[in-house]
């Protein structure tokens, strides 16, 4: 019920829900480097909220993948870019558009919390459970040296509007791969223990398993 009220709202009223802003400064201050922003969205709060907001007032290209239920998909695909948003295909090519995205100083939007299945994963601990997690928001920090931001749309209760953060996530330099994944598990995991009734707990984060590791599903 969220979603379609969030896609095809009017900008004004669409921004009128929103209630406060916290830490915008840390995205204007990583843009400040010159080395683009890697906005990371878990699926907390109103995801489709955070990329509306920062697409109107930035210029961010992120990945989408088609919907299984086609007929939504010109509804979703329009709400998403109508104030700025570039989709690209979840493909080489999106990855490409990415990092040219972060080459010119714009930000970029990637989920952390998707299981990215036999392609670009490490597992990492999330909650203590060995999780498939996806690379691709590190390995493009760790090559063009932008910084990763997380942001949240908070649900305010009774439907009183939203509160979006913005908060930097800390990871020692020099860290490898590995040890931005640990960062990027640990940061989700603080920000979902702050409001948990608001994480997608439906979707199956678990899914693939270690060799030798018996299913959870």
């Amino acid at each position: 019920m969220e979603s379609p009220r969030l896609w095809l709202a009017h900008r004004n009223g669409l921004f009128s829900l929103i209630r406060e802003v916290n830490g915008l400064a840390n995205v204007e201050e990583a843009l400040n480097l010159g080395k683009g922003v890697i906005i990371i969205g878990p699926h907390l709060g109103s995801w489709e909220l955070v990329s509306l907001y920062c697409s109107a007032n930035h210029t961010i290209t992120s990945l989408y993948r088609p919907l299984r239920h086609g007929g939504l998909e010109e509804l979703v695909i329009n709400g998403r870019n109508r104030l700025g948003a570039k989709l690209v295909p979840t493909d080489a090519h999106g990855v490409r558009e990415l990092a040219r995205a972060l080459k010119n100083n714009e930000l970029i939007g990637i989920p952390p919390d998707q299981d990215p299945r036999d392609a670009g994963g490490l597992f990492a601990p999330f909650f203590g459970i060995k999780t498939n997690t996806i690379t691709l928001a590190s390995r493009l920090a760790l090559k063009s040296g932008a910084r990763q931001i997380f942001c949240v749309a908070e649900r305010l209760s009774w439907g009183r509007g939203f509160k979006i953060h913005f908060e930097p996530i800390e990871i020692a330099e020099g860290a490898d791969i590995e040890q931005h994944l640990r960062a990027i598990n640990h940061k989700v995991e603080t920000m979902v223990q702050r409001t948990p009734q608001q994480y997608q707990w439906s979707y199956k984060r678990f899914r693939t398993r270690p060799e030798g590791e018996k299913e959870l599903y």
